[in-house]
């Protein structure tokens, strides 16, 4: 079964023909179709509010720390 892969208020970018425009946050959760989640995302910072399939958002890149690096993600191992 297909799931919603990004969360409102989540920060995504939009891709046409392999070119990124945005950002957008997402602002609401749709329903599937044809198994292909759908979602309401405004363009930011004012911008108007459109639906997107999930095949046409990308996640916002993670912001960069002091050192110029991506933060690592930790995983927490339960034992």
């Amino acid at each position: 079964m297909a799931f919603h892969r990004f969360k409102i208020g989540q920060q995504v970018f939009v891709t046409a023909f392999g070119v990124h425009t945005g950002p957008y946050e997402i602002t609401r959760l749709m329903p599937l179709v044809a198994r292909v989640p759908y979602y309401r995302a405004k363009k930011l910072p004012d911008g108007p509010e459109s639906a997107f399939s999930e095949l046409s958002l990308r996640p916002m890149p993670e912001p960069a720390n002091r050192n110029g690096t991506q933060a690592a993600k930790s995983k927490s191992r339960g034992r």
